[in-house]
């Protein structure tokens, strides 16, 4: 059995602190360039895809000539679907909004809660009783209050980029598949009514998202304190350890990614051999001295992670070590900085 008295522990539990905190992490720099951009813009194009379901009964009507929202002599739930949304997997949605064009002058105050359908790929709507209201609805919602109507004009609703951008960050989201919305506000006894597909197709409400690929670096650095290259012997050199830990998403095509440290040979990291963030770490001379630090696409240079400055500890890192009978002194200490 070892036993440790009160005055070797305190120095023990000194020592320790002081090798945690001389590891200094610098704050993460983010940058992000806009790599491709469109516009989806997409009318309804089949009959059933523009629904309407009666509350009470919980009845779906597929071939309404006209699209009555949220009340149709009674309150009902309304469905909407678009086909061949050809947004890119990690896009960033910056605007998007529903447009219905007025088949009927109202003025009447109302409201509708617009959610989107959780899921990655919204199947067509079908007679199936409450086939719009059992559907999973997202997280996200919006809620919308519709000016006075003019007859044959367009009306945009509010913007619904959250309910969008939840349904292309699913996992399973891929570049064509249709996307689902519901509209609903059962406390509404008025109505808007629009052109629906079966009405006037041309005229047939409209779906608009405009998105953007964002193509970003982060860098997150760490510089440990000064070690001993001998283990805290005599004649060894003055070290520090710079772990740097790189993040990405969207990556450009196939490009690499080229780490700079300064006065070191780059590093190229292929993201299709690594995970990511993926780490490397640097054996420096503690000099005192400061480097700089980026990283950016091989062939895209528009989209630099911010460079950083990073300043090494000063050297002379020999420490008195613990001997018999004294009550100080190092026990232990964390050379290269990784906790073990």
């Amino acid at each position: 059995m070892i036993y440790l008295n009160s005055s070797k522990f305190t120095t023990l539990k000194f020592l320790f602190l002081i090798a945690i905190f001389s590891i200094v992490a610098t704050p993460s720099v983010y940058a992000q360039c806009t790599t491709s951009s469109g516009t989806y813009n997409q009318r309804i194009l089949t009959s059933a895809d523009d629904a309407e379901e009666t509350e009470a009964t919980g009845a779906v009507n597929l071939n309404g000539t006209t699209y009555e929202l949220l009340y149709n002599g009674s309150s009902q739930v309304n469905g909407l679907r678009f086909t061949t949304v050809a947004i890119p997997i990690g896009a960033t949605i910056t605007s998007a909004y529903i447009e219905f064009t007025a088949n009927t002058a109202s003025s009447a105050a109302m409201s509708i809660d617009i959610y989107g359908q959780s899921i990655d790929n919204a199947p067509t709507f079908t007679t199936t009783a409450r086939d719009i209201n059992s559907r999973v609805r997202t997280f996200n919602t919006v809620s919308w209050t519709p000016s006075t109507w003019v007859v044959g004009t367009a009306y945009q609703s509010s913007d619904i980029t959250t309910i969008v951008q939840e349904i292309i960050n699913r996992q399973g989201w891929a570049s064509g598949n249709a996307i689902g919305f519901i509209l609903d506000n059962t406390s509404t006894a008025n109505t808007r009514i629009a052109k629906s597909f079966d009405n006037a197709a041309a005229s047939a409400p409209r779906l608009v998202v405009n998105w953007q690929v964002n193509a970003a670096i982060t860098l997150t650095a760490t510089v440990s304190g000064c070690f001993d290259s001998n283990g805290n012997t005599a004649g060894g050199t003055n070290q520090t350890t710079v772990q740097v830990i790189v993040d990405w998403q969207n990556r450009i095509g196939t490009q690499d990614i080229i780490l700079k440290l300064q006065g070191q040979a780059n590093v190229t990291i292929d993201p299709d051999l690594v995970s990511k963030p993926y780490v490397y770490k640097y054996t420096l001379t503690a000099d005192a001295s400061t480097k700089t630090l980026d990283a950016n696409w091989s062939t895209t240079t528009t989209c630099a992670a911010t460079q950083q400055t990073l300043t090494l500890p000063t050297g002379n890192c020999l420490l008195t070590p613990c001997v018999a009978g004294n009550t100080g002194g190092t026990v232990w200490r964390d050379y290269n900085g990784d906790g073990a």
